[in-house]
């Protein structure tokens, strides 16, 4: 049974993001209900501004997952997720899903990125990344071509730091190594330290 408006208006904003998200995790291919979804975000300001970091970054996550480009509601989210009383309680998981989402769907949105890349190049913040957040991270900046070289640095430092690098997976590693290259960054030790993982049994 499609979601009537008149139902959809009744949900909160953490029901949007759960409901979009529990959609993309099923792989539902629908077009008119992620968009009625996306219109109802935008056009409702009270659910928008009451979204937090974890149903921002659950919605972005659900649209660029299903590969629905809906512009305004990408920019609604980065315009809330930008708020002061959000930023402050954005985490590592959060910053690196909505990294991928806005790569996955092509969304440049350099006022958004900018900020989440000077947080996470704060090293309290970047120590709290798992492997495949600063694969993500990493491989989003790279795809939208924004070079942040604070946060890039940061990252390599990070990488060469307390064997971190050992517990990266293949796939992490390719990502990571791909977007470095990718965004220009050189740096030998980093380098070195990759070519090393990969020769690890």
């Amino acid at each position: 049974r499609a979601i009537q408006p008149r139902l959809l208006r009744a949900f909160k904003a953490t029901e949007v993001a759960r409901l979009s998200w529990a959609f993309a995790a099923l792989g539902l291919q629908s077009e008119v209900l992620m968009q009625t979804i996306a219109e109802f975000i935008v056009g409702t300001p009270a659910v928008q501004q009451s979204f937090d970091a974890a149903a921002i970054a659950r919605t972005a996550w659900a649209f660029a997952a299903l590969g629905v480009v809906h512009r305004p509601l990408m920019a609604a989210l980065s315009k809330q997720c930008q708020d002061d009383e959000v930023l402050r309680t954005l985490e590592a998981q959060v910053v690196a899903h909505l990294v991928w989402a806005y790569a996955t769907l092509g969304i440049r949105d350099r006022a958004l990125l900018y900020k989440l890349c000077t947080l996470t190049a704060e090293p309290h913040f970047l120590a709290t990344f798992t492997p495949e957040q600063v694969a993500k991270f990493m491989w989003g900046l790279a795809t939208l071509k924004f070079c942040h070289k604070q946060v890039i640095t940061a990252v390599a430092e990070r990488l060469t730091q307390d064997k971190f690098l050992s517990t990266f997976d293949a796939q992490n590693i390719a990502n990571t190594a791909w977007a470095f290259t990718s965004l220009g960054y050189k740096d030998a030790k980093l380098t070195r330290a990759m070519a090393q993982r990969t020769l690890e049994d």
